[in-house]
């Protein structure tokens, strides 16, 4: 962890994660990922009726090794009455192919003609290129500009809202979305196997912040105390939770909304 606060050593720290985790917390940029189990594992539909669970398949184009999507070529079918517009943006007047992703996927605007955006020309051959105004990865977000953001557009250091220097000297973070690792967000709690794994919701403590605070040893009760609410969970001390940072592995609903349940409420509202 040392050398990651080196800047002679580590000029640029990129994170690639899916977790808020003690080498992130000194990245210059953190990308989110997804976890491999959120792409391949099981899940249940608790959303439904039904008692059944799914499997997320994993996208076939990379397992099969078909290359990047961004860098194929765009088949001739679809090349009809092409307009090269700026940034060799490339349009067509040629129908989308069937496709058999049936969610809806964003797509950048059409020409002053109504072509699609089909690709982006690249020494000469029109390339399928990212779905953005000109087709190349872009770091400017127009978005962000036009929601009045401007200063934002490029990417660049933010201090949150957690941010060591707005936080009080009695503070710490609590990490509400945490959960351990055998449970992929809400929609894996009804895997009974799971459940059997990892059935309790312990607090992650730092041994320096467990020796400040008098937490003796792990399975301790500790009483977790925020500006809506408190909730009591066991003690874990660990090293893997950064100092200062409390992940909780409890429900989003408990993480959210920890606060005293009022009468009539589901318990899975309460502390």
């Amino acid at each position: 962890m040392e050398v990651l606060t080196d800047e002679d050593k580590v000029g640029c720290f990129v994170a690639l994660t899916p977790t808020w985790n003690e080498s992130a917390y000194y990245a210059d940029y953190v990308l989110p990922v997804g976890h491999a189990s959120e792409r391949h594992d099981t899940h249940s539909y608790e959303q439904y009726d039904g008692q059944w669970i799914g499997f997320r398949q994993p996208v076939l184009r990379a397992a099969r090794g078909q290359g990047a999507v961004f860098d194929q070529a765009v088949a001739a079918a679809e090349l009809d009455d092409v307009n090269v517009g700026a940034f060799g943006r490339v349009y067509t007047a040629a129908l989308a192919p069937d496709s058999v992703n049936v969610v809806p996927q964003g797509a950048p605007e059409p020409d002053e003609h109504g072509r699609r955006a089909v690709g982006v020309m690249v020494d000469g051959v029109v390339r399928r290129g990212f779905p953005t105004p000109s087709g190349r990865l872009e770091f400017w977000s127009s978005t962000l500009a036009a929601w009045g953001w401007p200063e934002h557009a490029l990417p660049g250091y933010i201090r949150s809202h957690v941010h060591p220097a707005a936080m009080a000297p009695d503070q710490m973070v609590l990490l509400s979305t945490f959960r351990l690792p055998t449970q992929i967000h809400t929609r894996s709690a009804n895997s009974k196997w799971l459940d059997a794994l990892a059935h309790t919701n312990p607090v992650w403590i730092h041994p320096a912040d467990a020796a400040r605070l008098g937490v003796t040893g792990t399975g301790d009760l500790v009483r977790v105390t925020t500006e809506i609410g408190y909730f009591v969970a066991k003690a874990w001390i660990t090293e893997g939770s950064v100092r200062a940072w409390s992940p909780a592995a409890i429900t989003w609903a408990a993480g959210s909304c920890a606060r005293t349940p009022r009468a009539g409420e589901p318990w899975a509202w309460g502390p």
